[in-house]
C-alpha cells in the first residue's frame, strides 16, 4: 500500500471518528453518540423494538442501505453517517411511511395541485395502514372563491365528508385534513401515525399505539 493511500484512509477514519462522541472511554464503537444523526446501537435498539411489536422481523438476514451523497453505507454500519431515525424507519418498513412536502401549493401552480395533492395523500397513508383503511370514491372539490376543500371517500361501510381551509393565504397542507385523520384513528384504526415531521418536511410512520410510549422513551422523532 502506498504512503499516499495509507495516509487518505488514515484521514478518512480520523475525520469518520472525530464526528461521534463516545459516552464514556471504556464503551465500544456500538455505543458511540453522534452529534448528527444516531449510533449503530440506537439503530439496532429501534429495529429490535419493531421485531418485538411484530412490525418487522429484525431476525431476518438482510441488510438495510441509505444513501448518502452518492455511496451507498450498510445502514448498519458502525460510525456516523448522519443517519436519523427517520431514515430507519424508511429502510426498515418503507410501505409503513408516508412522507411529503407540508407546503406544496405555490401561487402559480395551487389551483393545479389541491385536487392532486390531496388524492394522493388519502392514497399514501392508507396504503400505509397495510389494508386497515381502504378507501373507495375518493372526492376532492376545491372552491377557490372562498378557499375550502371538500374530501369525500366510503370506507368503514360510511361516506366520510372532511372540510378543510385551504384559503389562498395558506400554502402548506390544511391543518383539518390531520385532525381528520387523527379521529379516524381514534374511531377505526388500530395503529397511529407516529408524527416525526421535521420544518416543511413531513415524515409519518404506521405503527402500533401501544408502541408509542417506548418510542418517546428512546427519543424517537
Amino acid at each position: 500500500m502506498s504512503q499516499w493511500l495509507s495516509l487518505a484512509i488514515a484521514g478518512v477514519m480520523a475525520v469518520t471518528l472525530a464526528a461521534c462522541e463516545r459516552t464514556t472511554q471504556s464503551v465500544s464503537v456500538e455505543f458511540e453518540r453522534c452529534d448528527q444523526g444516531i449510533s449503530k446501537k440506537q439503530i439496532q435498539d429501534l429495529v429490535n423494538l419493531l421485531g418485538e411489536f411484530n412490525v418487522s422481523n429484525p431476525n431476518e438476514e438482510k441488510v438495510f442501505y441509505h444513501k448518502l451523497g452518492g455511496p451507498v453505507y450498510p445502514l448498519i454500519s458502525p460510525g456516523c453517517y448522519g443517519i436519523t431515525y427517520t431514515d430507519v424507519l424508511g429502510a426498515v418498513i418503507p410501505k409503513r411511511m408516508v412522507s411529503f412536502e407540508l407546503t406544496p401549493f405555490k401561487e402559480d401552480m395551487r389551483l393545479k395541485r389541491v385536487k392532486n395533492v390531496y388524492n394522493t395523500l388519502v392514497k399514501d397513508f392508507s396504503i400505509a395502514t397495510m389494508g386497515e383503511w381502504k378507501p373507495n370514491d375518493v372526492k376532492v372539490a376545491y372552491k377557490d372563491e372562498n378557499g375550502v376543500v371538500n374530501l369525500s371517500f366510503r370506507a368503514f361501510d360510511k361516506t366520510y365528508r372532511w372540510r378543510i381551509d385551504q384559503h389562498e393565504a395558506i400554502d402548506r397542507v390544511g391543518d383539518e385534513f390531520f385532525d381528520n385523520l387523527v379521529r379516524l384513528e381514534v374511531e377505526k384504526l388500530s395503529g397511529i401515525f407516529y408524527n416525526m415531521s421535521k420544518g416543511t418536511e413531513a415524515h409519518f410512520a404506521y405503527l402500533p399505539k401501544n408502541i408509542v410510549p417506548e418510542l418517546r422513551r428512546m427519543g424517537v422523532k
